[in-house]
């Protein structure tokens, strides 16, 4: 759910909050080894995410955008082994942009930086934790986007 306000002339603010089921959601709700061997799930923790942003608009062709989002991490310590491959643990994220309107198009630039965040676990074989081992995933994202549009 979210909601968003004109706080005054060209100044768009916006708020969200999300649930995320994860627990109950096919691929994530599960943890461990099948009996064939294969992986059964990531075994993620439901979470919660909050985010804001504000556009202003500088000029009648160009608008500045600012945004920041929170996010729980929904992969428990435990849990680090099996989401190696998938490590969604970044929690702080901010982004920024511009957007610039030339003869009816609309040139879009963003850039997106979630914050590096780590988690450590045990090493987990078919039969369980293995004592003196830890696997640790560290991540971090940065992202660049162009975007082009025309409103007609």
């Amino acid at each position: 759910m979210g909601t968003g306000i004109v706080a005054r002339k060209g100044t768009l603010i916006g708020v969200d909050l999300r649930w995320f089921d994860y627990a109950n959601t096919a691929g994530f709700d599960k943890v461990g080894y099948r009996a064939d061997g294969s992986l059964a799930g990531f075994g993620w923790r439901n979470i919660w995410a909050v985010g804001g942003g504000i556009q202003q608009k500088v000029a009648s062709s160009t608008k500045l955008m600012l945004g920041y989002n929170y996010s729980g991490n929904p992969v428990p310590a435990e849990y680090t082994f099996f989401n190696t491959p998938a490590p969604a643990i970044v929690q702080h994220h901010v982004s920024g942009g511009i957007i610039q309107r030339m003869h009816g198009w609309d040139t879009t630039v963003t850039y997106y930086h979630a914050f590096q965040n780590s988690i450590t676990g045990p090493w987990i074989s078919a039969q369980g934790p293995i004592p003196g081992t830890s696997v640790t995933s560290k991540m971090s994202e940065d992202s660049v986007t162009i975007g082009f549009g025309k409103s007609f």
